[in-house]
């Protein structure tokens, strides 16, 4: 299993904040160029590339270190984890365009060519694990999964040139399962299930409903509806029922997917004046905020009172 996935957008956002911090005043930091700024564009640019081949060679030899090697193949994953991962894969396509985006905008550099590049470095990101993981023996290449990543960038540049705005919004939220224990190997175990347990975490896709409400509402822009999925259940990523010996009982699971309704906040739509904290909140806004939520499923409709 890819477990490394969810784990990219942390690292990017971690490692490309102090980019960030060099050589402006104080006072003008946090305020976007409004025209071309060199300085801030090469330190932008040495940013992202570090991080680039800083998590190149980090996952070779972590991750890909053991993986036995093999010729290039290809692997049909598009059924597995009821396609918990490929959403996965969209979110972080999404959001390593959108902080490489607004990098390149801080730095002065025009809409479009911050676009164009935001795109290419997000493809070039995603898309050089999907070849690592071709010539990887038990995985290949998954053209299921460079569909996904497409569609976050899509998700984000659509956005970008319909709206100049964002204001679809993918967001994950995570709260521990009871299902990790049973396999604990794949599902993880403690902080491990933020990475591997897909029965711990859900995708979300929020719309500011001051941009899709009448004005004269006075809905504020950073009131969000959130559609939620995930599944539950689900303890092998290729089949949908599962059995575990417990002594003399046997356990048996039956995966089933969950939808949700709940309402969340864009963070980077609070209207704050301090320069710095709309920065920072922006960057939190990846998370879905904890909110009441409605869960629709196979097994019925089921209330929460607030949902992580």
């Amino acid at each position: 299993m890819k477990s490394y996935q969810k784990i990219r957008v942390i690292l990017l956002i971690l490692l490309l904040i102090p980019t960030l911090i060099w050589s402006q005043e104080k006072t003008s930091f946090f305020t976007s160029s409004d025209s071309l700024n060199k300085a801030r564009v090469i330190g932008v640019s040495t940013g992202i590339g570090a991080v680039y081949a800083g998590s190149m060679i980090g996952l070779s030899q972590v991750w890909y270190k053991d993986q036995a090697k093999t010729n290039f193949t290809f692997f049909n994953d598009n059924h597995h984890w009821l396609q918990m991962d490929k959403l996965g894969h969209t979110y972080t396509a999404y959001w390593i365009q959108n902080r490489v985006h607004a990098l390149y905008r801080w730095s002065g550099v025009s809409r479009e060519n911050s676009l164009l590049i935001s795109g290419l470095y997000s493809f070039a990101f995603q898309g050089t694990f999907e070849l690592m993981d071709g010539f990887s023996e038990g995985y290949g290449f998954s053209y299921g999964d460079v569909l996904a990543n497409t569609g976050g960038i899509l998700l984000f540049t659509g956005q970008e040139l319909l709206f100049k705005k964002q204001i679809l919004v993918p967001k994950f939220s995570f709260y521990p399962s009871p299902y990790a224990k049973y396999r604990p190997e794949v599902l993880g175990s403690g902080i491990e299930q933020l990475l591997k347990d897909y029965n711990a975490q859900t995708y979300w896709l929020s719309v500011s409903l001051g941009d899709i409400t009448p004005k004269n509402w006075k809905v504020p822009d950073w009131l969000c509806l959130s559609v939620g999925y995930s599944v539950r259940e689900k303890l092998k990523s290729d089949v949908e029922y599962y059995a575990v010996q417990q002594g003399t009982e046997i356990k048996s699971f039956s995966a089933y997917r969950e939808v949700f309704l709940s309402l969340d906040i864009n963070l980077s739509k609070i209207p704050v004046k301090k320069p710095w904290l709309k920065a920072l909140l922006s960057n939190f806004n990846v998370l879905k905020i904890p909110f009441p939520a409605i869960g629709f499923s196979s097994r019925g409709t089921r209330g929460y009172w607030l949902y992580y």
